[in-house]
């Protein structure tokens, strides 16, 4: 009887030893939509951020589409700022006459995800009213890192979006110093100034979290406040006000961008011209995980020929015996460059003059040897 007592005691320890022990079940795959807070004015570009998370898996790729009412909203851009994808087969693709948006980005190696940017969506309000951006689950999937790139179906998501006539006006920034709301800068200080209504309070907010909002607890202020040594990323500032005797109002966001790193060095290739119609061409490659790539020069002994180059870019006759530089721009003005020496003889003003000098002089002694020899002959 003690025996079994014992075994019985041994199997129940040992049950609830693994059932505490035991991993906790990971949580579904999903897709967040986070837009702005506070009022949003008809004809006014708001950010909605898309973010990931895979459910505690590691994912290769994800291939994401999205609705949206093209009567109430217009796509102006999309971003991939600081996004977990850093490679993206086709640029993402939206269309304002059907209202959808594809993007289709990976990563080699893989990644776990969790809340993690995918992209930037800036939408104008059209009109007033209510309406929502959707994810169609039906058209999206996220792809395991598996050796089998394993689809995994997401759940529907949607945001929802309410845009107001501009009579509804928000809190208004007096001045900014640079960087400026919604514009990716390089500056390390950001000063932020408004008009302090006498007998207003002020509540505001410095936050990484774009749903974070100020307390209602008044902040005391001259209408100034500065931020310094802001490293890269993007920062939300909330405020809202309460006039003597009344209700605080709605909060108004503004958004900052901070970028001060360049993009990655790179290195210019030469392409074999047997693979590219028998023509010189060079290529590069590189990236910028934060703000993003945004274009790219091609200086040749330091003057500017190509201010918007594309990479494969064919070298030109002219360039060859000189100095290539190509400088690379992120969305935040940092930049980085790299060197080639084009192959081929230079050939300076004094070097064809002495050649067309040899050639008159073969020609006059040639000329001089015939009519000599002709001499000859009569005689």
């Amino acid at each position: 009887m003690d025996r079994l007592k014992y075994r019985w005691g041994w199997w129940l320890g040992l049950s609830l030893t693994l059932l505490i022990c035991a991993p906790a079940r990971a949580a579904d795959p999903a897709v967040t939509l986070t837009g702005p807070t506070g009022v949003i004015n008809v004809d006014q570009v708001v950010p909605v951020e898309i973010r990931l998370d895979s459910g505690g898996q590691k994912i290769n790729a994800a291939d994401l589409t999205f609705s949206y009412p093209v009567d109430h909203w217009q796509v102006e851009a999309i971003h991939q700022e600081q996004s977990i994808f850093t490679l993206w087969p086709v640029s993402p693709v939206w269309n304002n006459q059907t209202g959808r948006i594809q993007l289709i980005g990976g990563r080699p190696n893989g990644v776990t995800a969790q809340s993690a940017p995918v992209v930037t969506v800036y939408l104008s309000a059209i009109k007033p009213g209510s309406s929502s951006i959707e994810l169609i689950a039906a058209d999206s999937r996220m792809y395991l890192n598996d050796g089998f790139g394993t689809a995994v179906n997401l759940s529907p998501t949607k945001l929802e979006l309410t845009a107001h006539d501009t009579l509804a006006t928000g809190f208004k920034l007096s001045t900014t110093t640079t960087p400026v709301p919604g514009t990716w800068s390089n500056r390390a200080v950001v000063t932020i100034n408004w008009v302090v209504a006498t007998g207003d309070q002020y509540s505001f907010q410095w936050s990484t979290d774009p749903v974070l909002v100020p307390d209602d607890q008044p902040d005391p202020t001259t209408g100034q406040v500065s931020y310094d040594e802001v490293v890269d990323g993007r920062y939300f500032f909330t405020i809202k006000n309460r006039p003597a005797g009344g209700t605080w109002s709605t909060v108004s966001t503004f958004r900052f961008l901070i970028d001060r790193t360049p993009p990655q060095p790179f290195s210019i290739t030469p392409l074999d011209p047997r693979a590219i119609g028998q023509h010189e061409a060079i290529s590069w490659t590189t990236s910028d995980v934060t703000s993003g790539l945004d274009h790219a020069t091609v200086a040749v002994n330091g003057r500017v020929v190509e201010p918007a180059a594309k990479s494969p870019l064919t070298v030109r006759p002219d360039w060859r015996g000189k100095t290539i530089m190509v400088t690379v721009y992120d969305a935040a003005g940092n930049s980085s460059s790299a060197r080639w020496a084009a192959a081929g003889t230079r050939h300076s003003w004094w070097l064809i003059t002495g050649v067309g000098v040899m050639v008159v002089i073969i020609f006059v002694l040639l000329g001089w040897l015939i009519y000599r020899r002709r001499q000859q002959t009569v005689i």
